[in-house]
């Protein structure tokens, strides 16, 4: 990751966007967002969901994911730079 800053946040509600617009056909982070709200101690539901992990976060994993993230920002970057609204990426 050579210490690059990830917004976590924005990252999982982009997935979260793409996932909802039909981008993706599985929810990503779905665990880490369940382990987020634990450590949160956020109210439980009687039809909240839990997960287990799906892939191992490896280095190989997160190298993939920084890359899709900066992918993203330049997209979003250059769309705001000619005026328009940053759309939805497809994957």
């Amino acid at each position: 990751m050579d210490g690059a800053p990830i917004n976590v946040g924005e990252l999982i509600a982009n997935n979260i966007v793409d996932f909802a617009t039909g981008n993706k056909k599985v929810l990503p982070h779905f665990r880490l967002i369940c382990w987020l709200c634990e450590e949160a101690k956020c109210d439980l539901f009687a039809n909240d969901l839990d997960a287990p992990m799906m892939k191992p976060l490896t280095d190989r994993y997160m190298d993939g994911i920084l890359k899709d993230y900066m992918e993203r920002l330049q997209q979003i970057g250059a769309e705001e730079e000619a005026g328009g609204q940053p759309q939805p990426q497809p994957q």
